[in-house]
């Protein structure tokens, strides 16, 4: 399989593959204690996903969200943060999927 091809499956399955993971590198209880103490961790972490999902809209030439041209990345970490504070069910999962999640539904795709 061609790696673009590859990176397109990656991209497409990604969120859902996460979030089924039982075993994951960082939850949401965990970015949501780290960004509850304004570690630096969590803005790398929030910034690398975010750099991360426009990445792969650019390979797959499909956009996840729809982010403004001057968005701030304090304002993609208030995004989470709200996100993390409003869906406690799903802290147990990756971070990654549900912060993208919470992405897409703040900055929708028209």
């Amino acid at each position: 399989m061609k790696l673009k091809q590859c990176l397109i499956v990656i991209g497409t399955f990604w969120p859902t593959i996460a979030l089924a993971a039982g075993d994951t590198f960082v939850t949401g209880n965990r970015l949501l204690d780290e960004c509850s103490r304004r570690s630096e961790f969590c803005t790398g972490y929030i910034a690398g996903l975010t750099d991360e999902m426009l990445l792969f809209d650019v390979i797959r030439k499909q956009r996840t969200a729809c982010l403004p041209d001057k968005v701030l990345l304090g304002q993609i970490i208030d995004i989470a943060m709200n996100h993390l504070h409003a869906h406690p069910e799903s802290r147990q999962y990756n971070a990654g999927s549900i912060i993208t999640f919470a992405l897409m539904k703040a900055f929708p795709c028209n």
